[in-house]
């Protein structure tokens, strides 16, 4: 274990005494913890030492004399039990903290899917707290912890609650609920449905009314300025507006899809991990062994050996230039726990292209500092001839998060000018630190599970 490693662990073990330790947070310091016996030891230690500054400062801190304590030793077998159930703590996954982030349902299912910009996670597997997805194209599969089954047909915009509750603010979803889960709640801007054990589809595409089909049981429905409800069972459909609902007989009834009629142009949004597209950072000093996180693209300004520049690579080979009315790049900067935003002021970044073709094949295994395509010496720029400046973007001081999209005439032109089916975009932050160990920027890449990876997205006429 590295003096990193244990610096992450002393800032992770503060927050947990705080109750400020996130749920990624918290999986973080597990891992950390299991995996690594000297990790562990460390952890210990800082239970132990916490323990005893509590001592301490309960006896500074009392206006009567404490009795003296002519036994220490259950005082001691008291604190020892105490970090070590903290330590059974990490082991179990139990988590005492007042965040409320703990996850309510999974991801079980992303075949064919593309998403927009939500607060969740989108790869398989995922675990979910309370926030939102949105889902572009093809069906999500979601299991909540309660023993609902749903399914979230694109496109869709639905926003997670709890274990019993979610919103659809666009789109539909089907909903299995068990028994153990009657009372299970979905809601539209206009519909509140409420399960009493069932199959049930609920659609919400327009701002006039929400779909409601009862496939098997029971459901309980009201519009949501009605003061009362009414109960459909299997086979029966409603339309629900604020204040009426109007049985539906059609055996095929047609909803209205209000994104189909907003836009008369064609978008198709390519990813980073199409083809032979890549992502890759490269760090002055050439350590990537030690210091690359392969779901996390860094950048980084400084004079240091760990300045870092983030490399994307799309294949075009899939995509028509013909017609094409705009290209935009879009990535998603997520929060490295790299280094310190106090010695870093308000950043600015720079989107770089890399005009010399014969160099877009770059393979990551072999790309280091002196030969990565573009690059120069200084972590703040690129060279100028075989480069070209696409765009710049903006993060205030303490802010990691940001969902950056690029659309400058600059980035169709760059495209359009492409001769080999691959083009190369380099990130590079313009902002220098002010003091060593400088927070790292970074961007999601296409292994990050937790927001999307890099992507261009191309509308045409």
């Amino acid at each position: 274990m590295n003096d990193k490693d244990k610096l992450l662990i002393s800032e992770l073990f503060e927050k947990q005494l705080d109750n400020r330790l996130s749920p990624d947070e918290a999986k973080t310091l597990e891992k950390m913890v299991l995996e690594n016996e000297e990790a562990k030891e460390f952890y210990f230690d800082l239970t132990v030492q916490n323990a005893g500054l509590e001592e301490k400062v309960s006896q500074f801190a009392g206006e009567q004399p404490k009795p003296e304590v002519k036994n220490p030793i259950p005082i001691l077998y008291l604190k020892l039990a105490v970090s070590a159930s903290l330590i059974i703590g990490l082991l179990l996954g139990v988590w005492l903290n007042d965040s409320g982030e703990k996850h309510i349902a999974s991801l079980t299912k992303v075949d064919n899917c593309k998403w927009a910009e939500g607060t969740l996670a989108t790869a398989k597997d995922s675990l979910l707290a309370s926030g939102t997805l949105r889902l572009e194209e093809g069906v999500a599969h979601i299991s909540f912890k309660s023993g609902v089954e749903m399914q979230m047909e694109a496109p869709a915009h639905i926003e997670l609650i709890d274990e019993m509750k979610c919103i659809v603010h666009k789109g539909t979803v089907l909903a299995d609920v068990p028994d153990k889960a009657k009372g299970f709640t979905v809601t539209t801007p206009t519909a509140n449905v409420i399960d009493h054990g069932t199959r049930f589809l609920v659609s919400y595409q327009s701002d006039k009314a929400s779909y409601v089909e009862v496939l098997e049981g029971e459901v309980e429905v009201s519009g949501k300025k009605m003061d009362s409800s009414k109960r459909y069972t299997t086979g029966q459909k409603v339309l629900v507006q604020n204040e009426s609902l109007e049985s539906v007989s059609e055996d095929e009834p047609y909803i209205e899809r209000s994104s189909a009629q907003k836009s008369t142009k064609k978008s198709v949004a390519l990813y980073s991990s199409s083809g032979q597209g890549k992502e890759y950072e490269v760090i002055r000093v050439n350590r990537q062994q030690v210091h690359y996180n392969p779901e996390i693209i860094m950048v980084k300004n400084s004079e240091c050996d760990w300045a870092r520049k983030g490399y994307i690579r799309f294949d075009l080979s899939t995509i028509a230039k013909e017609n094409l009315h705009k290209v935009s790049l879009n990535i998603n900067m997520v929060e490295t726990g790299v280094g310190f935003a106090c010695f870093v002021d308000d950043a600015t970044f720079d989107v770089y292209g890399l005009v010399e073709s014969s160099r877009d094949m770059w393979k990551d295994s072999d790309m280091k500092w002196e030969n990565a395509p573009g690059t120069v010496y200084n972590a703040g720029s690129m060279d100028k001839k075989a480069t070209t400046l696409l765009g710049s973007f903006s993060l205030p001081k303490g802010v990691y998060k940001k969902a950056v999209t690029l659309d400058s005439a600059k980035v169709k032109d760059f495209i359009l000018q492409d001769k080999n089916k691959l083009v190369t975009f380099i990130v590079v932050r313009r902002t220098a630190e002010k003091e060593r160990h400088g927070l790292a920027h970074g961007f999601a890449s296409s292994q990050n599970t937790k927001a999307l990876p890099p992507r261009l997205v191309f509308e045409y006429e």
